[in-house]
């Protein structure tokens, strides 16, 4: 019944973010107490415990790396779940929803917030777009082939294929202009 009043006060306030003054503080009470009430009652230690079974659980039906996925949620499980529960931040949250004004200070001035936005997914991009990124695939694929078994190469003429293609499609979809006007970095034109 929680959940259900906490999904229908969030839902409520999602349709009417966008039409509501943020200095109107009641919208922005309401998100913060839903957010505080999840934060506080739903991401529990708990909770986390019973994320980190589920992973390892996930992990148990994987074919080819059971045993090593599981090592790693055993060894980095919990700090992945407290990073995980630590992005759920209600100010922010209801900031970014239009509900309540930013509490949040930038440290950058007009303008340099897009500006860093730019210069950073800018840098991404030519990372993405090398010819050493798409070298460093191709050895991860060989690798693995091997690691695998089998036909070898007819493994790695599939997945080299494979990797060309969405290297291909998607690296052009990378618009960083696009990207920063979304984050709120830069203002949309």
């Amino acid at each position: 019944m929680k959940a259900v009043t906490v999904l229908v006060c969030l839902i409520l306030g999602s349709t009417a973010a966008s039409s509501v003054d943020p200095s109107q503080s009641v919208f922005c009470d309401i998100c913060e107490f839903v957010g505080d009430e999840v934060k506080g009652r739903v991401l529990t230690d708990d909770a986390k415990r019973q994320v980190i079974y589920m992973a390892k659980a996930a992990c148990s039906h994987l074919p080819l790396f059971s045993k090593e996925c599981s090592l790693a949620v055993d060894e980095h499980g919990k700090d992945w779940v407290d990073a995980l529960f630590h992005l759920f931040d209600p100010d922010m949250l209801c900031s970014k929803a239009h509900l309540c004004d930013s509490k949040l200070e930038s440290p950058l001035r007009d303008g340099e917030a897009c500006t860093a936005c730019m210069d950073g997914l800018d840098l991404v991009k030519t990372i993405i777009e090398s010819e050493d990124m798409k070298g460093l695939l191709h050895v991860v694929v060989n690798e693995t082939c091997m690691a695998v078994g089998g036909d070898v190469a007819s493994c790695e003429t599939l997945v080299d294929t494979i990797v060309d293609q969405i290297l291909g499609n998607l690296v052009p979809m990378f618009n960083v202009k696009s990207l920063c006007v979304n984050a709120g970095a830069c203002p949309a034109d």
